[in-house]
Protein backbone atom coordinates (compact mmCIF):
# COMPACT_ATOMS: atom_id res chain seq x y z
CA UNK A 1 0.00 0.00 0.00
CA UNK A 2 2.89 2.13 0.68
CA UNK A 3 4.13 1.35 -2.78
CA UNK A 4 0.74 2.05 -4.21
CA UNK A 5 0.58 5.29 -2.28
CA UNK A 6 4.08 6.07 -3.45
CA UNK A 7 3.10 5.26 -6.97
CA UNK A 8 0.02 7.40 -6.53
CA UNK A 9 2.12 10.23 -5.16
CA UNK A 10 4.63 9.74 -7.88
CA UNK A 11 1.84 9.56 -10.43
CA UNK A 12 0.31 12.69 -8.99
CA UNK A 13 3.75 14.33 -8.97
CA UNK A 14 4.26 13.22 -12.57
CA UNK A 15 0.76 14.45 -13.38
CA UNK A 16 1.54 17.73 -11.69
CA UNK A 17 4.81 17.84 -13.55
CA UNK A 18 3.00 17.15 -16.83
CA UNK A 19 0.33 19.66 -15.91
CA UNK A 20 3.00 22.12 -14.86
CA UNK A 21 4.79 21.44 -18.09
CA UNK A 22 1.50 21.76 -19.95
CA UNK A 23 0.73 24.98 -18.04
CA UNK A 24 4.26 26.15 -18.78
CA UNK A 25 3.77 25.25 -22.43
CA UNK A 26 0.44 27.04 -22.32
CA UNK A 27 2.07 30.07 -20.73
CA UNK A 28 4.92 29.83 -23.21
CA UNK A 29 2.44 29.35 -26.02
CA UNK A 30 0.46 32.34 -24.79
CA UNK A 31 3.67 34.29 -24.41
CA UNK A 32 4.67 33.19 -27.90
CA UNK A 33 1.19 34.10 -29.12
CA UNK A 34 1.46 37.43 -27.41
CA UNK A 35 4.88 37.86 -28.93
CA UNK A 36 3.47 36.97 -32.35
CA UNK A 37 0.51 39.23 -31.78
CA UNK A 38 2.80 41.95 -30.50
CA UNK A 39 5.01 41.43 -33.57
CA UNK A 40 1.91 41.46 -35.76
CA UNK A 41 0.67 44.58 -34.01
CA UNK A 42 4.14 46.06 -34.38
CA UNK A 43 4.14 45.10 -38.04
CA UNK A 44 0.68 46.62 -38.35
CA UNK A 45 1.89 49.77 -36.63
CA UNK A 46 5.01 49.77 -38.78
CA UNK A 47 2.89 49.09 -41.85
CA UNK A 48 0.58 51.92 -40.86
CA UNK A 49 3.57 54.13 -40.18
CA UNK A 50 5.06 53.08 -43.53
CA UNK A 51 1.68 53.72 -45.14
CA UNK A 52 1.53 57.10 -43.46
CA UNK A 53 5.09 57.74 -44.60
CA UNK A 54 4.16 56.69 -48.14
CA UNK A 55 1.02 58.81 -47.97
CA UNK A 56 3.01 61.67 -46.52
CA UNK A 57 5.59 61.23 -49.27
CA UNK A 58 2.79 61.03 -51.84
CA UNK A 59 1.19 64.13 -50.33
CA UNK A 60 4.62 65.78 -50.30
CA UNK A 61 5.12 64.73 -53.91
CA UNK A 62 1.66 66.08 -54.70
CA UNK A 63 2.49 69.33 -52.93
CA UNK A 64 5.86 69.44 -54.68
CA UNK A 65 4.18 68.58 -57.98
CA UNK A 66 1.64 71.34 -57.38
CA UNK A 67 4.45 73.69 -56.40
CA UNK A 68 6.39 72.63 -59.50
CA UNK A 69 3.23 73.06 -61.55
CA UNK A 70 2.73 76.49 -60.01
CA UNK A 71 6.38 77.24 -60.72
CA UNK A 72 5.96 76.05 -64.30
CA UNK A 73 2.75 78.03 -64.63
CA UNK A 74 4.43 81.05 -63.05
CA UNK A 75 7.36 80.63 -65.44
CA UNK A 76 4.93 80.22 -68.33
CA UNK A 77 3.03 83.30 -67.16
CA UNK A 78 6.35 85.12 -66.78
CA UNK A 79 7.36 83.98 -70.26
CA UNK A 80 3.97 85.11 -71.53
CA UNK A 81 4.44 88.48 -69.83
CA UNK A 82 7.99 88.70 -71.16
CA UNK A 83 6.80 87.64 -74.62
CA UNK A 84 4.05 90.28 -74.47
CA UNK A 85 6.60 92.83 -73.28
CA UNK A 86 8.97 91.75 -76.07
CA UNK A 87 6.07 91.91 -78.52
CA UNK A 88 5.19 95.38 -77.23
CA UNK A 89 8.86 96.33 -77.53
CA UNK A 90 8.97 94.98 -81.09
CA UNK A 91 5.71 96.74 -81.92
CA UNK A 92 7.01 99.94 -80.31
CA UNK A 93 10.24 99.61 -82.31
CA UNK A 94 8.23 98.94 -85.46
CA UNK A 95 6.03 101.94 -84.69
CA UNK A 96 9.17 104.00 -84.01
CA UNK A 97 10.67 102.77 -87.28
CA UNK A 98 7.42 103.62 -89.04
CA UNK A 99 7.45 107.10 -87.47
CA UNK A 100 11.12 107.52 -88.36
CA UNK A 101 10.46 106.24 -91.89
CA UNK A 102 7.56 108.67 -92.22
CA UNK A 103 9.74 111.46 -90.87
CA UNK A 104 12.51 110.46 -93.28
CA UNK A 105 9.95 110.31 -96.09
CA UNK A 106 8.67 113.74 -95.10
CA UNK A 107 12.26 114.99 -95.00
CA UNK A 108 12.92 113.50 -98.45
CA UNK A 109 9.67 114.95 -99.77
CA UNK A 110 10.51 118.33 -98.21
CA UNK A 111 13.98 118.18 -99.76
CA UNK A 112 12.45 117.19 -103.10
CA UNK A 113 9.94 120.04 -102.80
CA UNK A 114 12.80 122.40 -101.87
CA UNK A 115 14.80 121.13 -104.84
CA UNK A 116 11.74 121.60 -107.04
CA UNK A 117 11.28 125.15 -105.72
CA UNK A 118 14.99 125.84 -106.19
CA UNK A 119 14.88 124.29 -109.67
CA UNK A 120 11.84 126.42 -110.51
CA UNK A 121 13.60 129.48 -109.13
CA UNK A 122 16.72 128.60 -111.12
CA UNK A 123 14.55 128.01 -114.18
CA UNK A 124 12.85 131.35 -113.62
CA UNK A 125 16.28 132.95 -113.22
CA UNK A 126 17.47 131.28 -116.43
CA UNK A 127 14.27 132.29 -118.22
CA UNK A 128 14.61 135.84 -116.85
CA UNK A 129 18.23 135.91 -118.01
CA UNK A 130 17.18 134.49 -121.38
CA UNK A 131 14.38 137.07 -121.59
CA UNK A 132 16.88 139.79 -120.59
CA UNK A 133 19.29 138.49 -123.21
CA UNK A 134 16.44 138.43 -125.73
CA UNK A 135 15.50 142.00 -124.80
CA UNK A 136 19.15 143.04 -124.98
CA UNK A 137 19.54 141.17 -128.27
CA UNK A 138 16.39 142.84 -129.60
CA UNK A 139 17.68 146.21 -128.37
CA UNK A 140 21.05 145.48 -129.98
CA UNK A 141 19.25 144.35 -133.13
CA UNK A 142 17.16 147.50 -133.05
CA UNK A 143 20.35 149.51 -132.55
CA UNK A 144 21.98 147.67 -135.45
CA UNK A 145 18.85 148.12 -137.57
CA UNK A 146 18.69 151.78 -136.55
CA UNK A 147 22.34 152.15 -137.44
CA UNK A 148 21.73 150.29 -140.70
CA UNK A 149 18.68 152.47 -141.37
CA UNK A 150 20.78 155.53 -140.51
CA UNK A 151 23.49 154.27 -142.79
CA UNK A 152 20.86 153.62 -145.47
CA UNK A 153 19.46 157.10 -144.98
CA UNK A 154 22.95 158.54 -145.03
CA UNK A 155 23.78 156.41 -148.07
CA UNK A 156 20.58 157.54 -149.75
CA UNK A 157 21.36 161.13 -148.80
CA UNK A 158 24.89 160.65 -150.12
CA UNK A 159 23.46 158.99 -153.22
CA UNK A 160 21.01 161.83 -153.61
CA UNK A 161 23.88 164.25 -153.15
CA UNK A 162 25.92 162.33 -155.71
CA UNK A 163 22.89 162.15 -158.03
CA UNK A 164 22.21 165.83 -157.45
CA UNK A 165 25.83 166.57 -158.18
CA UNK A 166 25.67 164.33 -161.22
CA UNK A 167 22.41 165.98 -162.29
CA UNK A 168 24.01 169.34 -161.67
CA UNK A 169 27.00 168.27 -163.68
CA UNK A 170 24.65 166.97 -166.38
CA UNK A 171 22.74 170.24 -166.36
CA UNK A 172 25.98 172.16 -166.42
CA UNK A 173 27.26 169.90 -169.18
CA UNK A 174 24.02 170.35 -171.12
CA UNK A 175 24.22 174.09 -170.55
CA UNK A 176 27.81 174.03 -171.70
CA UNK A 177 26.81 171.86 -174.63
CA UNK A 178 23.98 174.22 -175.50
CA UNK A 179 26.37 177.10 -175.23
CA UNK A 180 28.81 175.32 -177.51
CA UNK A 181 26.03 174.31 -179.91
CA UNK A 182 24.57 177.79 -179.80
CA UNK A 183 27.96 179.20 -180.63
CA UNK A 184 28.40 176.70 -183.45
CA UNK A 185 24.91 177.43 -184.75
CA UNK A 186 25.56 181.17 -184.65
CA UNK A 187 28.56 180.59 -186.78
CA UNK A 188 26.40 178.58 -189.22
CA UNK A 189 23.51 181.05 -189.21
CA UNK A 190 24.43 182.85 -192.48
CA UNK A 191 24.66 179.53 -194.30
CA UNK A 192 21.29 178.45 -192.89
CA UNK A 193 19.70 181.69 -193.94
CA UNK A 194 21.08 181.25 -197.40
CA UNK A 195 19.74 177.77 -197.69
CA UNK A 196 16.34 178.94 -196.46
CA UNK A 197 16.22 181.76 -198.99
CA UNK A 198 17.10 179.48 -201.84
CA UNK A 199 14.28 177.14 -200.93
CA UNK A 200 10.88 178.21 -202.05
CA UNK A 201 7.82 177.98 -199.91
CA UNK A 202 9.82 177.42 -196.75
CA UNK A 203 9.10 179.46 -193.64
CA UNK A 204 12.15 181.27 -192.39
CA UNK A 205 11.07 180.77 -188.79
CA UNK A 206 11.03 177.00 -189.28
CA UNK A 207 14.54 177.11 -190.61
CA UNK A 208 15.83 178.67 -187.41
CA UNK A 209 17.36 176.23 -184.94
CA UNK A 210 15.03 175.22 -182.07
CA UNK A 211 14.79 172.47 -179.49
CA UNK A 212 14.25 169.17 -181.24
CA UNK A 213 13.92 170.82 -184.67
CA UNK A 214 15.90 170.28 -187.84
CA UNK A 215 17.03 172.95 -190.28
CA UNK A 216 16.46 172.93 -193.99
CA UNK A 217 19.57 170.88 -194.50
CA UNK A 218 18.16 168.19 -192.21
CA UNK A 219 20.81 168.47 -189.51
CA UNK A 220 19.71 168.05 -185.87
CA UNK A 221 19.78 171.12 -183.67
CA UNK A 222 20.26 171.52 -179.96
CA UNK A 223 17.89 170.06 -177.39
Amino acid sequence: MARAALRTVMARAALRTVMARAALRTVMARAALRTVMARAALRTVMARAALRTVMARAALRTVMARAALRTVMARAALRTVMARAALRTVMARAALRTVMARAALRTVMARAALRTVMARAALRTVMARAALRTVMARAALRTVMARAALRTVMARAALRTVMARAALRTVMARAALRTVMARSQLSRLPMILRSCRSARGVDLVRCLPRNGRRDATGTAQGS
